[in-house]
């Protein structure tokens, strides 16, 4: 894959900045400059960074995207729903407030609703189903995150209609036995992330080091593996970076800009690290 293709799919999840910083044009320019086009918002940043609840952030954000030619991919869920309680009325109550989010994702013009749930619980499977309740029209899917083990999350998805429930991989989730990242092993790297083929609907890119989330290269994540493994499954979404604003903003939006190239070793990987705004 050329670093153009990649480039022209290349994502951003708004967390790259604090949970208590607006998110406006500015924000929105300086992904812009950094030539990525796709955003997460991050939901779960809720009220400070963004208030789904507030009419005016919502619709100046879509404007905003509009004018810079960003689009809205996916929102992740905010914190807090009960999506795998047996509390029969509080898991109701969480999923219309769920539906709240996805009404406002779907009028921003984003289709991706990135969920973290209990695969173990029956109540889980209730929830996915009365989420896609009403919206069998629409372009919604619903995308499960993974955890320690792909394949039982493969395997929860594959429950549902391919066509709205699917996952996302994140790829600072994965844990072997040894408490090691499996796509930091060769080999390993290429058949975890192949076995989503068909299902894997969405991703969540960052390094690992013994944390996650940190800018990509930063760590020791096989990124030609995991690609490559992407490329030979037809992977048909973005490529949407989760980085932690956790002392990586401004570098950490400068590198995922620049990581087409850096993947395509095509970038001299001092220039790829410098730390200027």
């Amino acid at each position: 894959m050329i670093p153009a293709q990649i480039a022209e799919r290349l994502g951003i999840s708004t967390m790259v900045y604090p949970p208590d910083r607006y998110l406006g044009q500015r924000e929105l320019a300086a992904i812009r400059e950094q030539g990525i086009r796709r955003i997460e918002i991050a939901a779960d940043y809720f009220p400070k960074h963004f208030d789904y609840t507030n009419r005016e952030q919502v619709e100046s954000v879509r404007k905003e995207c509009e004018a810079l030619g960003i689009q809205v991919i996916s929102f992740h869920t905010p914190g807090g729903i009960p999506y795998s309680t047996d509390d029969e009325a509080e898991r109701k109550t969480g999923i219309e407030k769920a539906k709240q989010v996805i009404d406002v994702m779907l009028s921003m013009g984003g289709t991706l609703f990135v969920m973290h749930v209990d695969i173990r619980k029956e109540a889980t499977k209730r929830t996915l189903n009365d989420l896609l309740d009403g919206y069998h029209d629409t372009d919604l899917k619903l995308v499960v995150e993974n955890g320690a083990v792909l394949q039982e999350y493969r395997d929860f998805v594959d429950r549902f209609d391919a066509a709205k429930v699917g996952m996302v991989i994140d790829v600072g989730h994965a844990c072997d036995a040894d408490g090691i990242n499996p796509l930091s092993k060769p080999g390993v790297a290429y058949d975890n992330m192949a076995l989503a083929k068909g299902r894997l609907l969405h991703l969540h890119l960052h390094d690992w080091d013994q944390r996650d989330h940190i800018a990509p290269y930063d760590g020791r994540l096989l990124w030609s593996e995991i690609f490559q493994a992407l490329f030979d499954i037809d992977y048909p979404g973005t490529f949407m970076f989760e980085i932690s604003h956790e002392g990586v903003a401004p570098d950490g939006l400068k590198k995922v800009g620049r990581f087409p190239e850096r993947l395509a070793g095509k970038q001299n990987p001092s220039a790829y690290s410098d730390s200027s705004a």
